[in-house]
């Protein structure tokens, strides 16, 4: 994992830095991933990264620069190019404030689905990209890069491909659906059979662009070239902006994962329970069950979803004092012992 975040910050940089050939990098390169991420410190969007994500980058990137200076062809490059990586005392003091992020109950999320309008297949694709971003709480970036081989309705999983799809950190998982209301599965469903009805295949963007689906013809013309997944996630940003036009509180496409995590907590789960929750959420913050059971695998996870979809959480039920020692003095008669 070290290395892969190591090389995670070597590839930022080198993108910040337009493929620039190591070899010719200056100052001004080098600072051009500083500014950036001191831009993330204050971002109060998708793009914000916290504190500690940029402390992080910096410092492997600030490491790789002092590898590479004393690589042959390299050594005649400004020796202080890893101090321009340095961000200010204020810009980390600009990531301090940050307010609790706002994000919907599972009752909330259904109901914005339900209001969202259908008329138009920009609307369904819309309410399709909302719905799924609850389903597997998936980022936003995740979502536009998924194929529609990604989404498998028999297995009830999405498969988060990094070697094709956009992921964090480069990282592979089977997403499993999350046992919510079924109107989030059945929006999504509706959406794979709409498309395959137009045309669609397996290698093709789960979400084309507004160019292709502006016409729907141009989707079934045999010997067509493959609809690739759209390059930003504006289009997941305007679906959320779709769901919150008619309420106060506006939503982010990562509420999504929010609202799952505080569902979690919700429910009545045991340890391994909420490891598989968290895994599929593709967080690793179950210290207890990483170290007792270790890494789930994909069959035991689909195992654990199915029961939890099938739980239905018990109420408590309030029982007086009395009616406690009257039970047991019942049972302990039935038993031939007495209460001293």
């Amino acid at each position: 994992k070290t290395i892969d975040r190591h090389l995670a910050a070597i590839r930022l940089g080198e993108e910040l830095m337009g493929g620039k050939a190591f070899d010719q990098l200056t100052t001004r390169d080098v600072a051009k991933v500083r500014d950036y991420l001191k831009q993330c410190l204050e971002a109060r969007d998708d793009t914000a990264k916290s504190q500690s994500t940029v402390s992080h980058t910096a410092s492997h990137l600030a490491d790789f620069l002092v590898w590479l200076l004393k690589q042959d062809g390299h050594k005649r490059l400004p020796k202080d190019l890893p101090d321009y990586l340095k961000l200010p005392k204020a810009a980390y003091a600009a990531a301090l404030p940050r307010h609790s992020k706002a994000y919907p109950d599972l009752d909330e999320a259904e109901a914005l689905l339900s209001a969202m309008p259908s008329k138009s297949i920009m609307h369904r694709r819309a309410r399709a990209i909302f719905a799924i971003a609850f389903l597997g709480g998936l980022r936003a970036e995740t979502i536009v890069s998924l194929r529609l081989c990604h989404f498998d309705a028999e297995r009830k999983v999405i498969v988060q491909d990094a070697t094709v799809v956009r992921a964090k950190n480069g990282k592979s998982n089977i997403v499993n659906w999350f046992p919510i209301a079924d109107c989030f599965k059945a929006e999504v469903q509706h959406w794979v059979i709409s498309m395959r009805a137009l045309g669609c295949h397996d290698g093709d963007a789960l979400f084309p662009s507004e160019m292709w689906l502006g016409s729907p013809r141009s989707i079934s013309v045999a010997g067509r070239v493959l609809i690739e997944p759209m390059a930003t996630p504006h289009a997941v940003a305007e679906a959320f902006r779709i769901a919150c036009r008619a309420v106060e509180q506006k939503y982010s496409p990562h509420s999504a994962k929010h609202t799952l995590a505080a569902e979690r907590d919700r429910r009545p789960l045991t340890s391994i329970q909420r490891k598989a929750w968290s895994d599929a959420l593709g967080h690793e913050n179950e210290a207890t069950t990483e170290r007792h059971y270790g890494k789930l695998s994909d069959e035991r996870r689909c195992e654990l979803f199915e029961e939890m979809g099938e739980e239905v959480p018990r109420k408590m039920i309030a029982i007086a004092n009395e009616y406690k020692i009257a039970l047991m003095d019942e049972l302990l008669e039935k038993l031939g012992l007495s209460c001293p």
